[in-house]
């Protein structure tokens, strides 16, 4: 230990550890009882840490957990409290403060009792009703925020905002938050903020504190200028065990000045971003699914269409009424080739016979009888002769011409029958075409043109109503001789689009 012409020099630590034991010593502050009021309590690993005051001073307590197990009442911020214990130096601060052995509750403290008369007051006139309270937008432009420009609640509630919503605008409004000066403050930056007629919200805030360092924020006059505000207000005073009058007033609370930030942006940009994808994806999905259903219907149309055209029944009634003539001719053409094949037959079998042949052989015969009758020259001559013109007629009556002149006579007969059965066939088929041809001529769109009657063709395509037209359109009108091509003007009823 050093020394000087005026007695010792201490070091910080020498001169802490010689108060301490002149404190330890003193047997009066061994067992002490103090009253005072609970401020700033803080909880950590069972122990309690907080400030004894009263009006002029302040004394900070420690009650470990061994001891704070047997309290019969939960201590709180504000109230009023007799403790007992030993007073002692903490010698890594060099602050005194009194290890409480007991603790007992007087009361509320009379600020606690300020606080609580003050937040039945205002919920009794309905400051608080949930009914008055407005819903904070889901993606506000531009929110105002009034905080101290100093600390880390401003820069919590900007950077939240910010990163949740990097469209939004900010505007910054210091205010003192704390001490005499701060209701004023805070009541000044609210009356601002009405000039401003594009905000969408407010951020009320500021950070952790004692509960004298909250006061200003369990101000009446505070409380009914932030329930006459334009624009929805969210509280974020303190840490999340802190509740002042303006949490109660605000249309929300926050927890933390990081959780108004959040509660500030309630649909992110990424959240909007991916909303209006999936939202064009349903729109793009739906018209898909639209434009494919009418585009099966108008198929459909076409195709019905197609089958029901004028033009299509009378080629099916022109195609049925070849394939009837075709079936015609090819019946016909079938009888001849029979006809034609039975002939050639019948040529066949008379080529068979070979005429020079049978002559041939008459002609030996003869010779043959000839002989013999000289045999018999005069005993049979005349019995020769009579078998002579017998044999001659009989050859006669046998001659292959006579044959062939009676098969062309059967053929003249079932020719004429042919020809005769065809021509009837024929007439009934005329007959039953005609009838058809009638049919065919009364569904004709054509034949209605005759009673004074038109149709509308658009790009070849019929248009049986207006609403299939637009300005400028050329279309072609079709009479019962003629037609004329024309420019549509104006269509009555609203125009399509295209």
């Amino acid at each position: 230990m050093a020394t000087s012409i005026n007695g010792t020099i201490y070091t910080v630590s020498s001169i802490t550890e010689a108060i301490k034991n002149v404190i330890d010593k003193k047997k009066e502050f061994h067992e002490v009882s103090i009253q005072g009021e609970i401020s700033n309590l803080n909880t950590h690993s069972g122990h309690m840490y907080f400030t004894l005051k009263d009006k002029n001073s302040k004394l900070s307590a420690v009650m470990f957990s061994g001891k704070n197990k047997h309290l019969t009442f939960d201590p709180k911020d504000g109230q009023e409290v007799i403790v007992e214990g030993k007073i002692t130096v903490y010698k890594p601060t060099g602050n005194y403060q009194i290890l409480v052995n007991k603790m007992s509750s007087t009361g509320n403290g009379k600020l606690f009792k300020e606080y609580l008369d003050l937040k039945e007051k205002l919920k009794n006139e309905g400051l608080f009703d949930e009914n008055r309270k407005r819903a904070i937008p889901n993606f506000p432009k531009k929110i105002g925020v009034l905080t101290s420009p100093k600390g880390d609640a401003v820069s919590d509630i900007v950077k939240t905002i910010l990163r949740r919503n990097k469209m939004a605008e900010i505007i910054l409004f210091p205010i003192t938050v704390q001490g005499s000066s701060a209701p004023a403050s805070i009541i000044g930056g609210l009356k601002i903020m009405k000039q401003y007629n594009d905000i969408d919200l407010l951020i009320l805030g500021r950070g952790g504190g004692s509960i004298e360092d909250l006061w200003a924020f369990n101000s009446e006059e505070v409380a009914r200028e932030i329930s006459e505000s334009l624009w929805p207000v969210i509280s974020a005073v303190g840490h999340e065990s802190d509740y002042t009058i303006s949490d109660f007033v605000a249309d929300i609370r926050a927890s933390t000045p990081t959780a108004a930030g959040e509660l500030a942006t309630p649909i992110t940009y990424n959240d909007l971003t991916g909303q209006v994808k999936t939202l064009f994806s349903k729109m793009n999905n739906g018209k898909n699914r639209i434009l494919k259903a009418k585009e099966n219907q108008l198929t459909s149309f076409n195709r019905m269409l197609k089958i029901s055209h004028p033009k299509m029944i009378v080629n099916n009634g022109e195609k049925s009424l070849q394939n009837t003539l075709n079936k015609l001719n090819n019946q016909k053409k079938q009888i001849i080739q029979k006809k034609q094949a039975n002939v050639s037959l019948l040529n066949h079998n008379f080529k068979l016979v070979n005429l020079k042949t049978q002559i041939h052989s008459s002609q030996e015969k003869m010779q043959q009888i000839a002989k013999t009758l000289n045999i018999t020259i005069h005993q049979r001559i005349n019995h020769s002769q009579v078998k002579k013109h017998e044999t001659l007629k009989k050859v006669a009556l046998s001659h292959p011409e006579k044959k062939l002149s009676n098969e062309y006579e059967k053929l003249k007969i079932l020719n004429d029958f042919l020809e005769v059965t065809y021509n009837h066939v024929m007439k009934e088929k005329e007959q039953n075409l005609k009838e058809l041809g009638l049919k065919f001529d009364g569904l004709s769109p054509f034949k209605i043109l005759s009673k004074g009657y038109a149709f509308v063709q658009k790009d070849e395509s019929i248009i049986n109503n207006a609403s299939g037209l637009k300005s400028g359109d050329r279309i072609k009108i079709s009479f019962e001789n003629n037609y004329a091509i024309c420019k549509v003007e104006k269509v009555e009823g609203g125009e399509t689009d295209e």
